[in-house]
């Protein structure tokens, strides 16, 4: 299996000059509600690095107006969220975008579970299971961002 060559920088000297730093941000791609674009055009810009701001996925699906589909319902188990950053990451203007630059991606809720918050769920999932599910998630996220 072979991967496509990317870019990417090393950062400058502390003494050196900088005259321009060009950095592009995203957020909230959820894959069902439209193609990525404007990754697309990221790509091609050539900036010294883009930076995620969180919901880089979707853990379920929302919407009545869906231009594609993600694998199955809602994601809880790890082998759940790998699948869910795999179809995310098959999208090949976002392939094109991470090989174009460094990325910094952050998490939001949606990495794990609409608007939980530290053991808290917004559903009736137990503090436990909430715990569990927000293991896995972080350690997919970790794997593939």
């Amino acid at each position: 299996v072979t991967s496509p060559v990317g870019r990417t920088k090393t950062a400058p000297a502390a003494s050196a000059n900088l005259e321009e730093f060009r950095f592009a941000f995203a957020s909230c791609q959820q894959y069902e509600h439209g193609f990525f674009t404007a990754y697309q055009h990221m790509a091609e810009e050539e900036f010294d690095l883009i930076v995620h701001l969180g919901d880089y996925i979707y853990e379920s699906s929302w919407g009545e107006v869906l231009v594609r589909h993600h694998e199955g319902p809602e994601i809880i188990g790890l082998g759940d969220y790998r699948n869910r950053y795999i179809t995310y990451k098959s999208d090949p203007d976002l392939q094109a975008a991470h090989a174009s630059a460094p990325w910094v991606v952050t998490w939001d809720d949606h990495e794990v579970d609409n608007n939980y918050a530290a053991g808290m769920a917004e559903d009736d999932q137990t503090p436990e299971q909430l715990l569990r599910r927000r293991m896995a998630a972080y350690q997919a996220f970790y794997e593939f961002t």
